[in-house]
């Protein structure tokens, strides 16, 4: 496997295949571009990441690893399915697909590891886990890692703890360790401008941006239903006096888009060079 190892030298796009390689059902969509949007986002707007800057200019988690350079040849286009295994049962799994392209990895989770492995179809990838039942004596879920165009990147909510805004603020801002000035590494620096982009895109764009859990339609949905329960207290302790849910649903709806808004251009206003 051409990897690298986690350190000063670490760059972006290996993390990135990492992410996609290791949590497909996560990151893996249609294309690489999409696939990147997504793991660029869970590094540079989710908060609580597991992911904190390093003094050189790069965000890391401290687990010792190797990042992968590469992807897999034609990776988007395999139909992938997993299964969870103990480690003793990797020869017999090793031996089975052999003829297959597959790959394992740990599960961080639990003492298991994941085999996820290439079938054309379900009818192909059943019999392996119907072996596998046997020899391991519980019942295994099925399900392949689809390009899930059905999924497609919604920006996390940005905050002050946001990676991105570090940047533009040039000082980390963490509760886990001493605080910085923060000059990220150019590649990283690239990076958060793809997914600011999308994300500046994704907030001017009505037919976009409607699958926002912020959005007012879902919030009009959620209130409709609540009142209709009786637990409609919730709701109009927010609101206004005389307004109504259609107008308070909008108003909460536009006061985060521009805030959204707000700090992504200010991230351009600083790095417009990048826009």
């Amino acid at each position: 496997m051409d990897t690298c190892n986690q350190g000063n030298a670490m760059k972006l796009e290996h993390v990135i295949n990492w992410s996609i390689i290791n949590y497909p059902t996560l990151y893996r969509d249609v294309t690489l571009e999409r696939s990147r949007l997504k793991v660029l986002n869970q590094l540079f707007f989710v908060i609580g990441n597991g992911f904190e800057w390093h003094k050189d200019g790069f965000l890391f988690d401290g687990n010792k690893r190797n990042f992968r350079k590469i992807l897999p040849k034609g990776f988007f286009e395999k139909n992938l399915y997993t299964v969870a295994i103990t480690p003793k049962s990797i020869p017999l799994v090793k031996k089975r697909i052999a003829d297959r392209f597959y790959y394992i990895k740990k599960n961080s989770r639990f003492r298991e590891v994941d085999v996820i492995f290439e079938a054309k179809d379900d009818d192909d990838a059943l019999p392996f886990y119907r072996e596998l039942e046997k020899k391991l004596k519980k019942d295994l879920p099925t399900f392949i890692y689809k390009a899930r165009s059905e999924d497609p990147n919604q920006p996390y909510p940005l905050s002050q703890y946001s990676a991105l805004v570090e940047i533009v603020n040039g000082k980390t801002n963490s509760l886990h360790q001493n605080n910085f000035d923060l000059v990220p590494q150019e590649d990283w620096l690239k990076g958060c401008a793809e997914v600011a982009k999308d994300a500046l895109d994704y907030f001017n764009d009505e037919n976009r941006n409607l699958i926002d859990f912020h959005h007012a339609d879902r919030t009009i949905a959620e209130m409709t239903r609540d009142f209709k329960r009786g637990d409609a207290d919730k709701w109009l302790k927010n609101m206004k006096p005389s307004e109504t849910a259609n107008q308070y649903a909008w108003r909460q709806w536009n006061e985060y888009r521009n805030e959204q808004i707000g700090l992504l251009e200010a991230f351009f206003a600083k790095f417009g060079a990048l826009a």
